[in-house]
């Protein structure tokens, strides 16, 4: 109790000296309000300055802040921005009370700097409290969510328009953001704005490939049925030839291309199916690198998760009799164990459990029964191995997802600053789906029922480690194989 009071009164000196004409002072009061919020105790890891205290003087503290920039025009200063930004994220749907008013302060801000970006700093954290506030008071109050995007979207228009390139990413995480927070369906809008994302110039600048990749992801996830009827399907896929042909970004085209597979019925990419695997077999045939096989291997995945093993093998097979096979030995086998990330890895291990027991051709073929030991070898070093989450929780803000843990730093690279505010959990397409260990233990008792004296003879060929832990799927499961 000393200590917090202690961290009060400390609290109320610096916000007495935010009210300082001095610009070092103001300065440095600031950055004590951030450090007092962003301290922890050493040993509960709880902050020591907690959201309950926050709360009663939220405000208080918002208008000291927002007053120092208002100095002089616009003082655009980084410890101040960075300090409001603090405040937006210990407070998260509290900040409510303070929306309109911050939306105010916000608006002159955005004025100022879209006319002269000079502060990169100072900029990235404007736009990661803009985010913060959608994110957090836009999901919990979805009625603020036509607000902020009579907000934002002017700012939008004119950045766009005059293109002002620092901020360009910025306003296509913003928008993707918002298209996400979405409660019911997704407004015109958004689908007006569509096809000018859809322009190959704007993948020209190596700072818009990524975000650009996500929002047409978002757009794919969250209104397929529009894309296909407003007939943008064409586009989307020119982009994801765009990005194929480029190393740097294969990457985020074979992304693109997964969640189209994954989201678009397959009734409406029939026609494009031809040219799809034609693109994606060319680079891999006259330029492949590892980090392609590994990212053309979540494509597979993916495929073989929503439609099954059919589709993906019939479609190769139908360029080359027996491709499959290979491609499943040359690309599954050998980088599946390669997608740790937590979302790739249900889609990897969803994706190979269908294969190997929902696949007829799996068991109908020898060439494709020899790769069954390899590819359960692989598939249980998947399912044995931690996956890497990439938005952990704050420990002393349990509500709010972030990309690189407390830290307020962005990462200010040449190619792109990424919004971490804007960055939230999306709900798996594979939930109809048990756990993986247990999918695959009631999927291999299946296929034991319909081919009994089959799946014993394979698992004696799978390293020891490895079919231990098969059976211990099995018996936790409650499954015996025939």
């Amino acid at each position: 109790e000393k200590k917090k009071q202690m961290s009060a009164e400390i609290m109320n000196s610096a916000m007495s000296l935010l009210k300082s004409e001095n610009e070092v002072v103001h300065t440095y009061a600031a950055n004590l309000v951030e450090k007092i919020l962003s301290m922890k105790d050493p040993v509960t890891k709880q902050a020591k300055f907690p959201r309950e205290m926050v709360k009663p003087i939220g405000g208080a503290l918002l208008s000291e802040l927002f007053s120092v920039l208002e100095r002089d025009g616009i003082s655009e200063n980084d410890y101040v921005m960075k300090s409001i930004l603090r405040i937006t994220r210990m407070l998260q749907a509290d900040m409510l009370p303070f929306v309109e008013i911050c939306i105010a302060k916000l608006r002159g801000i955005l004025t100022k700097v879209c006319q002269n970006p000079r502060k990169p700093l100072f900029n990235h954290y404007l736009f990661e409290v803009v985010a913060s506030l959608v994110k957090n008071v836009g999901i919990t109050q979805p009625a603020t969510v036509e607000s902020f995007q009579n907000f934002l979207f002017p700012f939008f228009q004119t950045i766009l328009s005059q293109d002002i390139t620092d901020f360009i990413p910025y306003v296509i995480q913003l928008l993707t953001l918002l298209l996400e927070i979405q409660q019911g369906p997704v407004p015109d809008v958004y689908i007006g704005l569509l096809p000018s994302f859809l322009n190959v110039s704007m993948f020209e600048r190596a700072e818009n490939v990524s975000p650009l990749a996500s929002l047409l992801s978002a757009y794919v996830r969250l209104c397929p049925e529009k894309i296909v009827s407003s007939g943008q399907i064409q586009g989307l896929l020119g982009v994801f030839q765009f990005l194929v042909s480029r190393k740097a970004h294969d990457h985020d085209g074979l992304k693109l291309i997964a969640d189209i597979f994954v989201y678009v019925p397959l009734s409406d990419l029939k026609e494009y199916l031809k040219m799809i695997f034609h693109i994606l077999l060319s680079r891999l045939q006259n330029s492949t690198t590892a980090k392609y096989e590994k990212n053309l291997c979540l494509v597979f995945v993916s495929i073989i998760a929503k439609h099954g093993g059919p589709v993906l093998c019939e479609n190769l097979d139908a360029i080359q009799p027996g491709l499959s096979t290979t491609l499943i030995g040359h690309v599954l086998v050998k980088k599946v164990s390669q997608l740790l990330n937590e979302e790739e890895q249900r889609t990897a291990c969803v994706g190979c459990i269908r294969l190997l027991c929902e696949t007829p051709a799996m068991l109908d073929n020898q060439a494709n029964i020899a790769l069954w030991p390899s590819l359960v070898h692989q598939l249980v070093k998947l399912m044995e191995t931690n996956p890497i989450k990439h938005n952990v929780v704050d420990e002393d803000e349990p509500e709010v997802q972030q990309t690189e843990g407390e830290s307020l730093e962005p990462a200010l690279h040449k190619t792109t600053s990424k919004l971490n505010c804007a960055v939230i959990n999306k709900s798996s397409p594979w939930s109809v789906y048990p756990p993986s260990k247990q999918f695959f233990a009631q999927s291999l008792g299946k296929v034991s029922q319909v081919r009994p004296g089959v799946i014993g003879p394979i698992f004696s060929q799978v390293p020891q480690e490895f079919s231990a832990c098969v059976q211990r799927y099995l018996a936790e499961s409650g499954v015996s194989l025939k």
